[in-house]
């Protein structure tokens, strides 16, 4: 197997492996958060902190005046991490990748059509 294929393929692994279990992770948060009494206690709690942070949050300059909301306010921090992540570098595919593929795809097609089932 060619190495930049590997490497790519890898990287698709990795991707998709993150991916999945963010999307797990934060799935699972919602549903406790919002479909859940106890996550109703912690959502009501959250709000209330937030209420009694916001002074405190004007005067160290984290928001700029305190009557940001609370989803204003995760939203500005989610934006600021987004924009302080470095885009993904993705490399282009390479003939042999692209041959590797195609190989691939017709050996798999060649093989489905001798095999009948049992």
């Amino acid at each position: 197997m060619p190495q930049d294929f590997s490497d790519q393929y890898q990287h698709e692994h990795n991707s998709f492996v993150t991916g999945f279990t963010f999307g797990l992770f934060a799935g699972a948060a919602g549903y406790f958060l919002f479909a859940t009494k106890k996550g109703a206690e912690v959502r009501h709690q959250l709000t209330e902190d937030y209420e009694l942070a916001k002074e405190h949050m004007v005067k160290e300059g984290l928001i700029p005046h305190s009557k940001v909301s609370l989803r204003d306010f995760a939203k500005s921090i989610f934006d600021q991490t987004v924009s302080h992540t470095p885009p993904v570098q993705l490399k282009p595919v390479s003939d042999a990748v692209r041959k590797a593929r195609s190989t691939s795809a017709k050996a798999k097609k060649e093989s489905g059509k001798k095999f009948k089932g049992v």
